[in-house]
């Protein structure tokens, strides 16, 4: 998953703009979705891709936070 979105800057910065449309992301997402039902684990659908992905960097933000208050 990290690997794809870095490789898709637009789609990991989540900014829609004239050139990176609502429809390009969503295409993007189901690319991503694609690879990541074909390997062994949960099949979800883009949309919940896309919700776990903004936990996970909620998560790491939130970590971050606290181990520089630390």
């Amino acid at each position: 998953m990290v690997d794809f979105l870095n490789n898709h800057s637009d789609l990991l910065k989540g900014k829609h703009s004239a050139t990176f449309t609502k429809n390009i992301a969503a295409k993007q997402w189901q690319e991503l979705t694609d690879l990541l039902n074909s390997i062994p684990g949960p099949i979800k659908h883009w949309k919940t891709w896309h919700r776990t992905w903004q936990d996970l960097k909620a998560e790491a933000k939130k970590n971050k936070l606290s181990s520089t208050k630390a």
